[in-house]
């Protein structure tokens, strides 16, 4: 008889703890459900088949879809996309692959376009087996339009800057545009895909030697060598072209990249002596642009010096004067053929 009144007594403890541990469940789902809804994030999630289980409240505000519209039904029913867009997100899910901060253009359910910034990431269970996927997307539509504003002013007052110094020698026409281009090409072939540092890249490829502008007209004019204060004065430019751009808000990379390309790689350069990777890259990779664009071109004291000259200087002075990562890098832009260096 003991033994049946123990049994009832641990099946009753049995039962308030599950009971108690429904309540816990219940509690925090509750708690889950309330951040899910109200998170300024959309969250979507999907089935294996890429068609929507779950829509919460942001992402009804940012799509203008509900989610009795969308639920069922495929993906891009609310996410209407175009061309490489949609295949990034399609391949994403096909492959079951994560997608971290992908920016796409979608039009809402009141045809808008607009930009949202997307992270995905598949649904596995411990088994192995796939569930489908969860989406977090932010608008960044006002984000952009900012972004494109400063972008624009960036780019008139980085035009005006540089028509200034093809003003005063009609031999630095085109050559900061050059510096810009061959800059580029060496910054990809190193391996740089972001477009704001690429963009960075760009304005102090043209900026580069602003400072120019403050040489007296002497030096300008001059056909024969240099005294050593002249050479004194020239090498104060990239300091002079630092303080110029100053002015400009949020160039602080783009200034830094300006003072420091006249750097040399072994530390004997201009305008502080810094070496090796104590130079930022970008300036590095101006440095070996403007001296390449420099010695192929004709100067107001020399005409241009031959291709085999210039190839012979580059090669020579890789990890002196140059990075020899950025030398190799245009080294190979030229022997491929790209017609930008032919």
């Amino acid at each position: 008889m003991a033994d049946i009144h123990d049994a009832i007594r641990r099946l009753d403890v049995a039962h308030q703890r599950l009971q108690l541990t429904q309540e816990v469940v219940e509690e925090q789902g509750a708690i889950l459900k309330a951040i899910y809804d109200t998170v300024p994030s959309g969250v979507v999630i999907l089935d294996p088949d890429g068609q929507v289980t779950s829509f919460n409240r942001g992402a009804e505000e940012i799509t203008g879809y509900r989610f009795e519209e969308v639920l069922g039904q495929d993906y891009f029913s609310a996410f209407r996309m175009e061309g490489e867009d949609e295949a990034r997100i399609r391949e994403g899910i096909s492959r079951r692959e994560p997608i971290v901060n992908l920016d796409v253009k979608i039009v809402d359910r009141e045809s808008r376009h607009r930009m949202i910034r997307i992270n995905m990431a598949p649904l596995v269970e411990k088994t192995g087996r796939f569930e489908g996927s969860i989406q977090t997307f932010t608008d960044v539509t006002e984000e952009k339009r900012i972004e494109e504003i400063v972008r624009t002013n960036h780019d008139r007052m980085v035009s005006i800057l540089s028509s200034l110094i093809e003003l005063r020698d009609p031999h630095m026409k085109g050559h900061c545009e050059r510096v810009a281009l061959y800059s580029d090409r060496i910054a990809r072939r190193l391996g740089w895909t972001d477009s704001r540092r690429l963009a960075e890249l760009r304005y102090a490829s043209i900026l580069h030697d602003i400072g120019m502008i403050a040489l007296p007209d002497q030096i300008w004019s001059k056909k024969d060598g240099l005294t050593w204060y002249e050479v004194e004065h020239i090498r104060k430019h990239p300091v002079e072209s630092e303080r110029i751009v100053s002015v400009i808000e949020g160039f602080e990379n783009v200034r830094a990249m300006i003072r420091h390309h006249h750097e040399f790689y072994n530390g004997k350069g201009y305008p502080d002596e810094l070496a090796g990777d104590k130079i930022p890259e970008g300036a590095r990779i101006i440095g070996v642009a403007e001296a390449y664009d420099a010695m192929s071109r004709a100067r107001a004291n020399r005409p241009p010096l031959s291709r085999g000259v210039v190839l012979k200087e580059l090669r020579e002075n890789r990890g002196k004067q140059f990075d020899p990562a950025a030398i190799d890098a245009l080294l190979k832009l030229i022997e491929s053929k790209d017609p930008v260096f032919q």
